[in-house]
């Protein structure tokens, strides 16, 4: 077929998508293939029992580079309707941003700078419900929305081959296959290695991919659990797969077929040498290197919660020379406000341990028990009478279990 003819010349083949729609239903849906002419133009009263599984050899192929304007919105449609799981996308209004940052990214807009066309869009709100066959000016409307993103994608590549930009592309500090590590809530909670980063994959860049249901565009990056710290921290993303209540990183690495996950990439932080684990050194990736576009992105939104800042300490007070039973169960664990370091070694064969203020060393096997009560000062709150009793009796109780 083209398509598969495409692929093997290629590497891949584009297909260029656009949808129209109301509130209740997806009416009309335009097709365009690369170097394909012309466009289908699909109406539902003809789309009858053979529409789906011709386009899911299509669509579903894993070579196959969804194109479009606003691209998400007629790939959830196209799943709605359908059920057509596509991979790979890539949306012309993230795309043009590698060539300039600060222009408009309406289909109208960039049709004019990269095209030299006038788009009319006054059929946008236009009723198309109306049974076929369309008049020729809503087939041509339909069709001009689907010819466009190709020709638009088609140009910028063009461009930023022959300009040298690579840009759009992965950093080369954060390549698939690199380790890293995963904070949520500050901490570390896992290590793994990148899949993709949404709009920096593919053969010729600014390409996201589905994870499920979910688009990862930007902001977001799939990962590879290698190992869990933190087994009892929620998953930042719900696959579709894994039901309605969210997982544990734990559950996800135990019992997920490929234990790929989805992260902010504001969790991604760069990897320790494993020859030293160092106090407080930062974990983060550089500022000044590549991955300035990734990472500057991320300030203003896409974590899972904001990190925590130290709390200043209070006053010490003075213990009699013989501590409590309840005190000598604390003697392992370090004072409540103290926070786990930054960076640790997590390519050691041995047993992960995390350096704490004080010199005090503890495994990272049993740390997880007490990083569970972390967050009783922001449930309990800071003013509850009983949150110092509590956290002791959890602390009581982890410790007899460890001990056993």
């Amino acid at each position: 077929s083209h398509v598969q003819e495409m692929i093997r010349k290629n590497g891949q083949c584009r297909v260029a998508v656009d949808t129209e729609y109301d509130a209740t239903q997806m009416h009309v849906l335009a097709i365009v293939i690369e170097d394909y002419k012309p466009a289908a133009l699909v109406h539902p009263y003809d789309w009858g029992d053979t529409f789906e599984p011709n386009m899911r050899k299509i669509l579903e192929l894993d070579d196959v580079l969804i194109i479009g304007c606003h691209v998400i919105v007629d790939v959830h449609k196209m799943r709605g309707r359908f059920g057509i799981r596509i991979k790979r996308v890539r949306d012309i209004r993230r795309y043009c941003l590698h060539d300039d940052p600060n222009q408009l990214t309406g289909l109208r807009d960039l049709a004019a700078n990269y095209c030299g066309l006038h788009v009319d869009k006054t059929l946008q709100q236009s009723d198309w419900s109306i049974k076929p066959p369309l008049p020729k000016f809503m087939q041509d409307y339909v069709m001009n929305d689907s010819f466009l993103p190709m020709s638009i994608d088609t140009i910028l590549t063009g461009k930023f081959v022959n300009a040298g930009i690579t840009s759009a592309q992965y950093p080369p500090d954060l390549h698939p296959g690199t380790n890293v590590i995963i904070k949520i809530g500050g901490k570390a909670a896992a290590k793994a290695s990148i899949v993709s980063i949404g709009d920096h994959s593919g053969k010729d860049g600014g390409e996201s991919r589905m994870w499920g249901r979910l688009y990862i565009g930007a902001k977001k990056a799939t990962v590879k659990l290698i190992s869990v710290m933190l087994p009892g921290v929620k998953v930042p993303f719900q696959h579709e797969d894994w039901g309605r209540g969210k997982l544990t990183l734990g559950e996800a690495f135990n019992t997920s077929k490929d234990r790929v996950i989805a992260v902010h990439t504001s969790q991604i932080h760069a990897l320790c040498s494993p020859d030293r684990v160092h106090r407080r050194s930062s974990g983060t990736l550089p500022a000044d290197k590549n991955t300035t576009r990734v990472e500057a992105s991320n300030k203003t939104e896409g974590r899972d919660e904001p990190e925590k800042q130290p709390e200043k300490p209070s006053p010490v007070r003075d213990k009699p020379d013989k501590p409590s039973p309840s005190e000598q169960l604390e003697e392992p664990t370090v004072r409540q406000n103290d926070k786990s370091v930054e960076v640790i070694d997590v390519d050691s064969d041995e047993e992960v341990v995390e350096v704490e203020d004080g010199n005090v060393i503890r495994s990272r096997v049993k740390s997880d028990q007490w990083h569970e009560f972390d967050n009783l000062r922001s449930v309990l709150g800071k003013k509850c009478p009983a949150l110092s009793a509590i956290t002791r009796l959890c602390r009581v109780a982890t410790t007899a279990i460890n001990g056993k």
